[in-house]
């Protein structure tokens, strides 16, 4: 009785054994599809990366159907929060304001301490006349801008600031002048 009793605790050991190496293998290769999956992602996001640049370039050449073509396509490999503010502001040019600001609550969504993408939010909002969603999202721009920048951006940031504090200044009164006119 005892032998066959060490017979099954061999038996089972082994039998442990062999699961965990099939385990083992299985999280191996887990791991290694993970690791391709990210490859992929990579190769996408380089692809979405070139595609973006080129759109900027198109941009900037008030190419605006090209790049409106790249970075569409760009989102569709790698949804980039600076991709849809740059998608975004084609859709505002346009005139087609609805996209536009999907495109900039994507981006905020994406990368929410991005002043420029606040400031840019709320002046579309400011052309549905929607001034009182647009100014909270102007003062979290001012609030984003006014913290420390690189040296790189410190000017630039300095520049929002004080185009902020003029808008909202236009919007208080022009929201003045409304009261006093009720």
């Amino acid at each position: 009785m005892v032998r066959q009793d060490k017979e099954f605790v061999k038996a089972h050991h082994r039998l442990v054994a062999l699961e965990n190496t099939v385990n083992a293998k299985q999280n191996y290769q887990q791991k290694l599809d993970g690791i391709e999956s990210r490859k992929g992602k990579g190769t996408n996001r380089d692809k979405a990366k070139a595609l973006t640049d080129e759109g900027r370039a198109h941009l900037d050449a008030t190419q605006f159907d090209k790049a409106l073509v790249c970075f569409t396509t760009a989102l569709a490999l790698d949804p980039a929060p600076y991709t849809y503010r740059l998608r975004a502001q084609i859709y505002e040019q346009r005139g087609r304001i609805a996209e536009a600001l999907v495109d900039y609550e994507r981006a905020l969504r994406g990368n929410p301490t991005n002043p420029q993408s606040h400031l840019d939010y709320a002046q579309a909002l400011l052309l549905v006349n929607r001034q009182q969603d647009a100014i909270p999202a102007f003062e979290e721009a001012r609030r984003l801008s006014e913290l420390p920048q690189p040296p790189e951006f410190a000017a630039r940031a300095a520049d929002r600031v004080v185009e902020i504090n003029r808008i909202l200044a236009q919007l208080t009164d022009q929201r003045s002048a409304l009261q006093l006119g009720h």
